[in-house]
């Protein structure tokens, strides 16, 4: 009597995070979306909203570097 090997199950596999992000933002895909937009805020909201969306981004960005520079200083001032 010989013993059947079990069989493994397949793990359920996810697609990364990048292949689904990159995908997203097909041109196509982005003139819908400025289109919705467009019909939401309107002709005269729309680039207000363009403004603070930059704004935002801008500001998002200033305090990586700044987190970035206050990091490097800890570490030189670490090696001292």
């Amino acid at each position: 009597m010989s013993v059947r090997p079990r069989r493994r199950r397949r793990a359920r596999r996810e697609l990364p995070w990048a292949v689904v992000i990159e995908g997203l933002l097909q041109p196509t895909h982005l003139i819908i979306i400025l289109a919705i937009a467009l019909l939401v805020l309107g002709p005269k909201r729309l680039p207000e909203a363009g403004r603070g969306l930059g704004e935002a981004i801008r500001g998002f960005r200033s305090s990586f570097e700044d987190s970035d520079e206050k990091a490097q200083v800890r570490e030189r001032s670490d090696e001292d």
